[in-house]
């Protein structure tokens, strides 16, 4: 049997241009629904995450600028007074999710008190 020369040299299509129309038609459609339903769920995530930023930034900004300075404080060990500084990153970033956390990043005592319980802060 011998294939008819339309359909060998590809002119198929162009004989019968709306079988691939319909199909293509239908892949279109297909297309331009996914890329719709893309674009609300981006929407909706790029508003959640400037609400978050929204609320939890000044928060962030706020215990950052309470803890970043030296603090005059009563080392409870030796009942001497003691010159702290507290980690304001980690308290800061921390208070984003709760009560901040306080971890004591330098004090005028540690050369002698190095181990110290870090009662001062809590």
């Amino acid at each position: 049997m011998q294939i008819p020369l339309a359909w060998r040299t590809g002119m198929f299509i162009a004989i019968y241009p709306d079988l691939f129309r319909l199909k293509s038609r239908e892949n279109d459609d297909r297309i331009r629904e996914e890329k719709t339903m893309k674009t609300p769920l981006i929407l909706a995530a790029a508003i959640m995450a400037l609400g978050g930023l929204y609320v939890l930034l000044p928060l962030v900004i706020h215990t950052f600028q309470r803890y970043r300075n030296k603090r005059l404080m009563v080392c409870p060990e030796t009942g001497g007074p003691a010159e702290v500084n507290i980690d304001a990153q980690r308290a800061a970033f921390s208070s984003a999710f709760g009560r901040p956390l306080l971890k004591i990043k330098n004090c005028t005592l540690w050369p002698k008190k190095k181990g110290c319980g870090e009662d001062c802060i809590k």
